[in-house]
């Protein structure tokens, strides 16, 4: 009786197995169906990415994906798709179309809210794969800065790429068909994106300066803190940037005095510095152009640069918990409650992370172990209103820091002052009001809260030069 029990039991777990198999097989077959379904898509999506499609056969990729061979997203593109939905505050279309409108005024440092909310949308319909073209319309747009489209080009760079491999591995259908800028054969549109836009980023297709142009570009240099530990590219990109002012100089009969010089190369080291200095991720970027002088730019040489890195902002920098308890946090915790106890903090206009990052400027903060690097922020604000000239507002040349929330213009306005403090020792600062005093709140014109969010830290300078002021740089 156990012996027919036993081989019953055998019976009934062979027939489960034996229907478990016939399940699994018509799934696998389902699969292989799908599979060889798109791949026909995938060779009709290589053409317009330009890449050699590759017949891969299904047991290959069954294969690579249990070995992990899924096309990834790069470093990039993987951090901000958690973040960039904290661009903009702005709700995205409900239904999107795909067809992306560049704003009047393409600029993160002067047009923040329009410039952050279409680098939203942007990323998003990437990010899902809009179903067919989607195209980017440059009809309205009057002024293309760099900083946008260097952040612009990254994004897209990171999503073809994406593409790409997917297509070329055979993991993947890409339901974007197409990406296609439109409307933008004007000079002023034309000369960024073939000189250091997306064409010449992307696509590799370069217009060629010539002497007769007004606009002299200096294209996307990238360093990379992994493979530059003792800061070799960092000093590099520096003497390229300080190089190709003075030649762009040279070509309006223009020169620097040694001390201007110095002043200039301290800026550009310093802001580069800063911007790796609070950031955790690998990668930093400069970009910029020089405008010869010219009736339409009020006869100024105008050069523009943009040094800016991704990752953590500076003020969570400051608010990790290894910092927790040294005295740069502890002083800015007090301020804190100061400015708490006085009412200054306004949600959405002035909070906490402002406070902050307007204070981390200060001489002797930083977040890293080397408090010398603490003057390291307000000496390229010093070397920066002396490029300016003589310290005077010329409503052209100013420096602007974004991070995060936090948006904060220097254009002489409002001086750097030296403190004594306890010890006998002057500090300069930047209080950004009329009594020098950095326990009260600064000017909300100059240092501001906004609900667009730049999740790094982008540092723009505009310089204005013309025969005078160059004359008179000491």
């Amino acid at each position: 009786m156990k012996a027919i029990k036993n081989k019953t039991f055998l019976i009934r777990k062979a027939i489960k197995k034996h229907i478990k198999d016939i399940k699994r097989r018509k799934r696998e077959k389902k699969r292989k169906a799908g599979f060889y379904r798109f791949q026909k898509v995938l060779k009709e999506q290589s053409s317009f990415y330009k890449i050699k499609y590759q017949s891969v056969t299904y047991e290959k990729y069954k294969f690579l994906y249990s070995i992990g061979g899924k096309p990834k997203y790069n470093e990039l593109i993987g951090f901000l798709r958690t973040r960039y939905l904290n661009f903009s505050k702005q709700n995205l279309p409900y239904k999107e179309d795909g067809k992306l409108m560049i704003p009047k005024v393409f600029s993160i440092s002067e047009n923040n809210e329009e410039t952050m909310f279409f680098l939203k949308r942007l990323f998003h319909v990437l990010y899902v794969e809009f179903k067919g073209v989607i195209y980017i319309d440059y009809d309205q747009c009057e002024y293309l800065d760099v900083d946008a489209s260097a952040c612009m080009d990254l994004i897209l760079a990171g999503f073809i790429n994406y593409y790409s491999r997917c297509i070329k591995t055979g993991f993947k259908e890409i339901r974007t068909t197409s990406i296609n800028p439109i409307n933008f054969n004007r000079p002023e549109i034309f000369n960024v994106l073939f000189s250091i836009g997306a064409y010449k980023n992307i696509a590799g297709i370069e217009i060629k300066n010539n002497h007769e142009s007004d606009f002299i570009p200096f294209s996307l240099r990238i360093g990379d803190n992994k493979n530059n530990k003792n800061g070799t590219v960092k000093e590099i990109h520096e003497t390229e940037i300080v190089d190709y002012v003075l030649t762009c100089l040279e070509e309006i009969g223009l020169s620097l005095t040694s001390d201007a010089e110095t002043n200039l190369s301290k800026v550009v080291g310093e802001v580069m510095a800063n911007a790796e200095e609070h950031s955790d991720f690998r990668y930093r970027y400069a970009i910029g152009y020089f405008l010869k002088p010219k009736e339409n730019n009020n006869n100024l040489g105008i050069f523009k640069l943009s040094i800016f890195n991704f990752g953590q902002t500076i003020y969570e920098s400051f608010k990790k918990i290894e910092n927790q308890g040294t005295p740069v946090v502890k002083r800015m915790q007090e301020l804190s409650s100061k400015y708490t106890n006085d009412g200054f903090f306004i949600p959405a206009k002035f909070e906490e992370e402002t406070l902050w990052t307007f204070y981390s400027l200060q001489e002797g903060v930083t977040s890293v172990k080397n408090w010398n690097r603490g003057k390291g922020t307000i000496r390229f604000i010093d070397r920066f209103f002396r490029l300016k000239g003589n310290g005077q507002n010329d409503n052209n040349s100013k420096l602007t820091l974004i991070s995060g929330n936090t948006n904060i213009i220097f254009d002489a306005s409002y001086p750097l002052i030296e403190v004594k403090k306890e010890n006998n020792q002057c500090y300069q600062m930047m209080t950004f009001n009329k009594n020098g005093n950095i326990e009260e709140q600064p000017d909300n014109k100059f240092v501001t809260f906004v609900p667009q969010n730049f999740p790094g830290t982008l540092i723009t300078v505009k310089i204005c030069f013309d025969n005078k002021n160059v004359n008179e740089l000491t």
